[in-house]
């Protein structure tokens, strides 16, 4: 009995290990590995060597199963990349390798096209701590370090566009805070609000930056990259999209949201997801002759998917792109490995409108909003939230998965168009009290007091006035924070007619 426990334990760290591989970090591999070796070692030792064979047998085909169900079609279906020799091409990516991973094949066939192509890197990626910490062999590095580290990421960078054939002049940091893109958005919008990286930085340390010194705070990164495309002037601009759970690839795209709104940008949008929940190019290794499929999960987003077939020639040139980036293959090179397959996906979302309402809207008395949104973000409690209009007030509701909180907040957030000019309106919900709040000098003032009903899982709010009046379009995003997590949605946009 004694040797079957033992046995029994062993299997179970076997297990554990195998489990663990699947998962989408890293670490998890370098973990994974370990156990499994002790599990060896142990059965080596008790001459054990046909059990573990059989064990390694049975989660092999496991494994195997896994792998063929996530490697069979979602049944969404992708049309070809179309890209003309009129084409402009702008890729842009929160971090020095998120271009590569999502776009080094298109990017390697404009410049095979002489179609003009340019990528901008919203930062230069100093602040991935845990690898800092591993390459200064300290707990504690000195801001000077990550800054170090940040001037390597960059150099890498160049060196990794020029292995798909693009030269450094086509090349773009920012050099904002990596970590800190979406508190830039949300909060630190202002120049006397500014942020303060890893870095130690509260301006763009980087004399290779497109703006040196600039501060940090959201409205230079709006100024920059309205900047960079008005220059650029590109047809078709590549960016984070729905769905990506990373904090800075959330901010990226909604800070090319809000750019290209306030721009009033005509140009083709295709998005890319490196980072989320339902990770599409599973599993996590090196699989040239794999395609990359949406899994069946994304067809909630409503997108229309396109795709960019590589050529044996384009797969070898982005694997050696991948490779480059050396200082993020200690813990990275599964994710990384994993986007070098047979093709590059895209998605594209339709115009999504809201209309006032003609008569007056009284949402307490039940009913539906006209405008309701699905989350995108594979959250944990949000469901949907909804909004309308009419020429007096404006509504929001609320559904959860769990039931509305009265200790948790809801956040509500707008950010409000016309002719370039843009306006924000935050409101907090809590104990079934909604308060608005001054968050950035472009606030809307809201004075009226505002209403707020409860009913098990949706949450009803009313703001007595037409928020949306003078405006052309929005952006709007829902966060519910708990015990102080953030459970939050994608910052979607609304054209108002």
């Amino acid at each position: 009995m004694k040797n079957w426990n033992q046995l029994s334990l062993i299997g179970i760290i076997v297990l554990l290990g195998i489990l663990i591989i699947l998962f989408p970090w890293a670490i998890g591999y370098i973990i994974g590995l370990l156990l499994i070796i002790y599990g060896i070692s142990n059965l080596s030792r008790k001459h054990n060597i046909k059990i573990f064979i059989i064990t390694l047998i049975s989660f092999s085909c496991l494994f195997s199963y896994a792998y063929v169900s996530y490697s069979t079609s979602s049944g969404l279906t992708a049309s070809d990349i179309n890209i003309t020799p009129s084409d402009r091409i702008l890729v842009i990516s929160p971090h020095p390798d998120d271009e590569a991973l999502s776009s080094a094949g298109v990017i390697n066939k404009a410049v095979q096209m002489g179609v003009p192509v340019s990528t901008v890197i919203l930062t230069t990626g100093d602040g991935y701590k845990q690898d800092v910490i591993i390459k200064s062999m300290t707990f504690h590095p000195k801001p000077s370090t990550f800054i170090e580290y940040g001037i390597n990421r960059h150099s890498e960078d160049v060196r990794a566009m020029n292995k798909i054939g693009l030269n450094q002049s086509n090349i773009t940091f920012l050099g904002y805070p990596d970590g800190g893109m979406q508190y830039l958005f949300d909060t630190n919008w202002d120049e006397n609000n500014l942020y303060y990286g890893m870095n130690g930085a509260n301006h763009v340390p980087y004399q290779f930056a497109y703006h040196d010194n600039a501060s940090y705070c959201g409205g230079s990164v709006d100024t920059d990259l309205e900047s960079v495309i008005n220059s650029f002037k590109p047809t078709i601009i590549i960016y984070p999209g729905l769905g990506d759970d990373h904090p800075d690839h959330w901010a990226t795209h909604a800070f090319v949201e809000y750019s290209t709104t306030k721009m009033d940008y005509k140009g083709k949008e295709l998005t890319y997801d490196i980072h989320n929940n339902y990770n599409w190019q599973f599993p996590l290794i090196y699989d040239p002759k794999k395609y990359i499929s949406p899994p069946k999960e994304f067809s909630k987003l409503n997108a229309n998917w396109v795709t960019y077939n590589l050529t044996s020639s384009q797969v070898a040139q982005k694997s050696a792109c991948i490779n480059t980036f050396s200082s993020q293959k200690i813990l990275l090179w599964p994710l990384l490995e994993s986007f070098i397959r047979q093709n590059e996906i895209y998605a594209t979302y339709n115009d999504q409108n809201i209309s006032k309402s003609n008569e007056e809207v009284n949402l307490f008395n039940g009913g539906m909003p006209t405008t309701t949104l699905q989350d995108y973000t594979w959250s944990h409690d949000l469901v949907t939230t909804g909004l309308e209009y009419d020429q007096n007030s404006t509504w929001i509701t609320l559904e959860t998965k769990n039931g509305i909180k009265r200790a948790d907040s809801y956040k509500f957030h707008f950010r409000l168009f016309n002719n370039g000019n843009v306006e924000r309106a935050d409101i907090t919900v809590q104990n079934g009290k909604a308060t608005p709040e001054i968050m950035a000098n472009n606030s809307v003032k809201i004075t009226d007091p505002i209403t707020t009903e409860i009913n098990q899982n949706e949450l009803i709010v009313k703001i007595p006035q037409n928020l949306f009046n003078h405006s052309t379009a929005l952006m709007y995003n829902v966060d519910i924070v708990e015990n102080g997590s953030v459970d939050r949605s994608d910052w979607v946009k609304l054209n108002i007619n």
